[in-house]
């Protein structure tokens, strides 16, 4: 489309090429950050909240042998 502007258009007015380009670029990344933008319900950032009570986890390092 823009090769179509700059082809069809006066040379007074061949800046409208560059400015529907922009316009369109800006448009994109616009919707683009709008459709991946951070959500309150994504189920891929959830924490675990709750505490592991799990012994193997809480167990005392075991010391190795040699070491003083």
């Amino acid at each position: 489309v823009v090769f179509l502007l700059d082809a069809t258009l006066p040379f007074e007015f061949t800046w409208l090429a560059n400015v529907f380009s922009e316009c369109t670029s800006l448009v994109f990344y616009l919707i683009t950050g709008f459709l991946f933008r951070p959500r309150g319900r994504n189920p891929y950032l959830k924490l675990d909240t709750e505490e592991d009570d799990d012994p193997e986890l809480n167990a005392e390092p075991i010391p190795m042998q040699g070491s003083s």
